[in-house]
Order: C-alpha cells, then structure tokens, then sequence
C-alpha cells in the first residue's frame, strides 16, 4: 500500500490556527506530500504517482469542502476506482459552495464509507447514488501501560486532587466550549476542588471566553492550553482527566469521544450527531441536552457522584474494544472488492 498526502492543506490566509503540520513531525506520517491544495498541476502528479503504483483502489478520506476540488481530481487523474472516506459531508460551519464542492468529490468516488448514519444521510441527500456503508469511528493504539495520573498532572501543571474535567481539540464554535465555561460555576458548586482544562489550538474567539472566565471568577478552576497537542502527549493528557466533556452544539461523529475510550476515560456528551449512541450502548459516560449549561452540569454531577467513575470507565474500554479496526477494515476491503471485480 502507498500513501499520498498533502504538501499544503490551507493557504496560510485562508488558515485559522498557527500549524498545518503535526509538532515535531512532518504530517504525512512517511506518505509522498505532493498535493498542494491550492495547484492543479500538483492534482495531476498526484494522480500519475498513484497510477504508477498500479493499485487496485484509491481510498480519499474527505473532511472539507475546501479540498473537494483537490481530492477529486486526484482520484480522477489516478486511473482506479476510488473509495471515499467521508467524515464530513456537510461543513460544521457554514460555507460558500459547499454542496457543489462535495458533490464534485463524490461524483468521482464508486462507494463511500462513512462513520455515522447522519453523514450517510448526508451523502445521499447530496446525490451519490453508488454503495454507501456505514461502520464505527475506529478507536485508537494506546500506550499499554499509561503514565500514572499523578505524574501526568505534575506535567501539566494541574491539581493533585480533585476531579479534572477535559475539553481536547480543536476549539470551534460548534463544539460549545463557551457553554462548559458557563457551567463550571455550577459544578464547582457541587464539586469545589474540580479543574477544567482546555486543552487545543483555537479556531475561535479565545479572547471573549478568557474574559468570560475572569468574569465568572474561575482563573484558578480553568486551565487553558492553547495550542494544538502532538500524539506524544496524548497518554499524558488523557491519564491526567477523569472525565471528558463533549458539550458540542452538532456533530457528526468524534475522533475524541473514540480518543477518550481508547484511554478508558468516561465522557459527558451532548445528544447530537452521533456522539449519543455509543455513549448510551456501552455505558462510556452521560448523554446530556445541547446547548444547555445546567445540563452540563448535571450531567458531570452525574458521572462524578460516588463510584460511578469506575463503572462508566469501564463501558470506556468496552466500547474502545468494540470498536476496533477490524470492522472498519473489513468494511473498506468488501468495497474495495465490489468495486473492483
């Protein structure tokens, strides 16, 4: 198997963080980086380098309108029959041309994998009419044996007790952090040694919620870690929290929810998209009302009051377990075979 990934995702003005590469690496992962979103002739290498290989399939993860034009051509100019990866079929928040945009990427796919039923709701509604198959977000590779979380919160900085609330990722408005920092005066109430940490680069207004937390006098009950965390401080990070905290406004589905699991860490998730679903199934955390601070709140009473912790952890990794890569793989490698025979 070959791997093409991209020499440019964004133009730097178009880019609302600080890196388009992971820390300390470079963001192929050992993939040739030939795709410049931005060059068409860069398109057309791509293809003919993939043609060259003589595979049997090209497979597209696709997240963006903006890389529609990109990764549609790429399969185009790759000869083969192509498989789509669809995360996103709809943009979380608006943009100009996004249905035409992600139209063109599907009219060039023969099947379509995708990680919830909402995105293959999605991808229908948009017009593909070829095999759409749906199959779980797969969970992550861990450390076997993960930091202790008292060294993992010495790292960090945080509390020695007392429970440590997680936001992690990315920071966009549609993820709701704004209501969580709402609700931390409620939980403090019940839980008066808890921590926040928010950790992620922000794609939002980071000014308006450091006021809104001087406002609500939590300086020292928010920790706020602005910057986008390498794979390498992932077990830290995770070790170091109790519980995470989806409060998302929408969803499609989440790598953290999985990330959580995977580290056998509880969530607190809102009921949309499909973040509610395997909470519910394997007991991982507490599903909540959106847009609803109060609810946040009572929610993480919930998974905080005295021994369920240890209960919803473990729903955690059963649902890590669950979720393994084999289904996912399986699921690629039938369409792969149907399309190709």
């Amino acid at each position: 198997m070959n791997a093409v990934s991209f020499s440019r995702l964004y133009p730097d003005l178009l880019f609302p963080g600080r890196s388009q590469r992971e820390p300390g690496g470079a963001s192929g992962g050992g993939a040739s980086e030939v795709v410049d979103s931005m060059n068409p002739l860069s398109w057309r290498r791509a293809g003919r380098l993939i043609r060259s290989t003589a595979p049997d399939a090209v497979v597209a993860a696709y997240w963006s309108p903006a890389l529609a034009p990109a990764l549609g051509a790429v399969c185009r100019h790759s000869g083969v029959p192509a498989i789509g990866v669809v995360h996103n079929a709809s943009p979380h928040e608006s943009m100009p041309f996004s249905g035409p945009l992600t139209r063109w990427f599907l009219r060039s796919c023969r099947a379509v994998v995708v990680l919830s039923e909402g995105v293959a709701d999605d991808v229908r509604a948009l017009g593909f009419a070829g095999p759409v198959e749906v199959t779980p977000h797969p969970a992550y590779d861990v450390e076997d044996r993960p930091p202790p979380a008292a060294a993992s919160r010495a790292a960090l900085g945080l509390p020695p007790t007392g429970p440590v609330l997680l936001f992690f990722g990315l920071v966009r408005a549609y993820k709701g952090v704004d209501l969580l920092v709402e609700a931390m005066p409620r939980i403090l109430a019940a839980h008066p040694d808890a921590t926040l940490l928010i950790a992620g680069e922000w794609y939002a207004d980071a000014a308006s919620t450091r006021a809104r937390i001087g406002e609500l006098d939590l300086s020292d009950r928010v920790r706020l870690e602005d910057r986008y965390l390498p794979s390498s401080e992932l077990a830290t990070v995770f070790s170091a929290a109790d519980l995470v905290v989806q409060p998302y406004r929408s969803a499609t589905q989440s790598g953290v929810l999985q990330l959580a699991a995977s580290h056998g860490v509880p969530c607190v998730v809102t009921d949309v998209g499909g973040l509610a679903d395997p909470v519910r199934k394997h007991g991982a955390g507490v599903v909540v009302a959106p847009g609803d601070p109060d609810a946040l709140a009572a929610g993480v009473g919930e998974a905080l009051a005295p021994g369920r912790l240890e209960v919803l952890a473990k729903g955690a990794l059963g649902m890590a377990d669950a979720h393994g890569w084999d289904a996912f793989c399986e699921t690629l490698e039938t369409l792969i075979h149907r399309t190709t025979t």
